[in-house]
């Protein structure tokens, strides 16, 4: 596995309407309804940008929407006016990033992804005898993971990550951010 085609991997789930989403968790669509089938911060691939939901808490960050080619963003109704025409947002009057991580969690507890974390392994890793890699999970080049660590599954390490001793790294299912 190459560097790019590790950070070009991104988990993908049946397509879901702006229309269905903004249903379900109560938020105003303004702009287009398109269809999502990824979800990322800002500075993710650019593979699947064009189905990707996003989200901003800033004005800084609704620029870099702006300027990114992806799909629809979450935000705050105060940045809403900020918009041009020709961009789909999600607007909500609650924090931005939990509801995109709401949203996140409710597509992983419905079983909406199509895949998991493939397992592999990058170049040039040092894994110690004594530690436990789970199934799925994905480990990029040059990482070093020591002695008693723990990588659970659906777990994803980056280029020249190092996992000290003792270190457990992950969580059952798709958590990547406590709800």
């Amino acid at each position: 596995m190459s560097s790019n085609d590790f950070q070009a991997r991104q988990l993908t789930m049946r397509p879901v309407e702006l229309s269905e989403i903004a249903a379900r968790r109560r938020l105003r669509l303004v702009g287009e309804d398109r269809p999502i089938t990824t979800m990322n911060y800002l500075d993710s691939p650019a593979a699947l940008r064009g189905q990707q939901l996003t989200y901003a808490v800033t004005g800084e960050f609704l620029q870099g929407f702006l300027a990114s080619g992806i799909a629809a963003c979450i935000l705050p109704a105060r940045l809403a006016k900020d918009v041009p025409n020709g961009f789909s947002v999600l607007v909500t009057d609650e924090d931005p990033e939990d509801v995109f991580f709401g949203i996140f969690a409710g597509f992983a507890e419905t079983g909406a992804w199509q895949e998991g974390v493939q397992p592999s392994r990058g170049n040039g890793i040092r894994i110690a005898p004594t530690a436990v890699i789970h199934d799925r999970v994905e480990i990029g080049d040059d990482c070093r993971i020591m002695d008693h660590a723990v990588i659970l599954p659906n777990t994803r390490l980056g280029n020249r990550v190092v996992v000290k001793p003792n270190a457990v790294i992950g969580a059952d299912g798709f958590e990547v951010r406590r709800i």
